[in-house]
């Protein structure tokens, strides 16, 4: 089985490397696609020009706990290319293209999972209506679905043969078939596209993401089947990418495989790391938090946040809201109250700490708040990232207190910051940028 895995990766590799539409990925070249918010009338198949401040903030919010949970839960289970990047409430999306001829989809980026995958025909309950026609296997003339005797059906997930003998899988809220099948990565408004054949993926058949419009998840964890794990070393083992605010509606930021941020002076990194009990997850060491020139100067316990004791924090796209463990937490909000003196606000948005303002948009008189990790690497969250205008007259903390044992850095904290995760050397860069202008 394992030498089926072996010549399927070595196909995989060989094509990649000559199948792309008018020209040839060089050893050492980079492709990006866009990523764009969900709420982005640019281009965003899920904009809605309805949709209010308070309902998108309760989605946010009670999308964030529950993605938590679903964390806190989880078993354990050289050239490259970019992609663009848009946002479900609280999720970033990219679009893909599947199948031969192609059906475009958007997928949700996340590095807190593994499998990537879309809702297929036949769906037994996929509803709502997804933002595009569910994928159909049948019509494809590049879709496989994996044998059940194949290694990738045993080294995966809950798999259960069908009389067919194909390969059923369930992982976290999805269910159907172990497949494999082309996948075009396209540029709106290029005629540039990057063709790889033998994706592995789950061709999802129970309506995964029932709440969601989105078709499915990019999964970019550690794990073997993630998109990043499957294009390896062809994109040196790396992937970086920069989420525009959720204010910059007509802008776009991007998904990277295979580049290295450039080395500006404001560059940090601190070494990545697994845990036992979620070894696909990218896991940093906070080493205390900071609310404006204030240290909190929190001891190891207080401030871990995850089940273990130890101060790990895992990365992840697809949470939008930080989470950090109680003590912890409620030692910032303590130090926030000090500064920040205003009126309490409406807290039945879903978050915890809010302030009535005149307007959200005025964010002066916030501090920002500084995550110090490992190795002198301060991620420092301006009052934007830092807080969340959850009405017109109401701005909230985008952070909450963890009870699950589990600490989480949200894609909110993630915005205009360029992140880059390496693999190889187990290590995540980041450093400040715009990402709506890609500076």
């Amino acid at each position: 089985m394992a030498a089926t895995l072996f010549h399927l990766l070595l196909f995989f590799l060989s094509c990649t490397t000559t199948i792309m539409a008018g020209s040839k990925i060089r050893h050492g070249g980079v492709f990006s696609f866009d990523l764009i918010h969900r709420d982005s009338p640019l281009i965003s198949p899920l904009y809605r020009p309805s949709s209010k401040t308070v309902s998108q903030a309760e989605q946010l919010a009670q999308r964030s706990v529950s993605r938590l949970y679903h964390l806190a839960s989880s078993p354990p289970s050289a050239t490259g290319f970019r992609s663009p990047v848009a946002a479900d409430p609280g999720d970033y999306l990219m679009r893909l293209v599947i199948g031969t001829p192609g059906r475009e989809f958007w997928a949700a980026v996340s590095t807190g999972s593994t499998l990537v995958w879309t809702r297929c025909l036949p769906c037994t309950s996929c509803f709502p209506e997804p933002a595009a026609p569910i994928f159909n296997p049948r019509l494809s003339s590049t879709y496989h679905a994996v044998d059940c005797n194949s290694s990738l059906c045993s080294r995966h997930y809950e798999v259960a043969c069908d009389p067919d003998r194909r390969c059923h899988y369930s992982y976290a809220n999805t269910k159907g078939t172990i497949s494999s099948e082309t996948f075009t990565f396209t540029i709106p408004g290029s005629p540039r596209n990057v063709v790889i054949p033998a994706i592995i993926f789950g061709c999802d058949h129970e309506g995964g993401l029932e709440n969601s419009s989105v078709d499915g998840v990019v999964g970019l964890g550690r794990g073997s089947l993630s998109l990043v794990s499957q294009l390896g070393s062809h994109v040196g083992n790396k992937f970086s990418y920069c989420l525009v605010p959720r204010d910059k509606k007509n802008s776009t930021g991007r998904i990277e495989f295979g580049e290295a941020i450039s080395g500006a002076g404001n560059l940090r990194r601190t070494p990545m790391k697994t845990e036992t009990y979620d070894p696909e997850g990218y896991y940093v060491t906070l080493i205390d938090l900071s609310v404006g020139n204030k240290r909190l100067n929190l001891n190891r316990q207080d401030g871990s946040g995850d089940r273990s004791g130890s101060v790990s924090m895992v990365i992840d796209s697809g949470t939008p809201l930080t989470a950090l463990s109680a003590d912890a937490y409620y030692n910032l909000t303590s130090a926030i109250n000090e500064i920040v003196k205003l009126p309490p606000g409406e807290r039945n948005y879903g978050f915890d700490l809010c302030y009535a303002v005149n307007d959200a948009r005025d964010l002066r008189g916030f501090p920002e708040v500084t995550l110090h990790f490992e190795g002198g690497a301060d991620w420092i969250l301006p009052p934007s990232t830092a807080f969340y205008p959850a009405a017109v007259d109401v701005v909230c903390l985008a952070m909450l207190p963890s009870f699950y044992g589990i600490s989480v850095l949200g894609n909110i904290a993630q915005q205009n910051m360029h992140v880059e995760f390496d693999l190889r050397n187990n290590m995540l860069y980041f450093a400040p940028r715009d990402c709506a202008n890609n500076s």
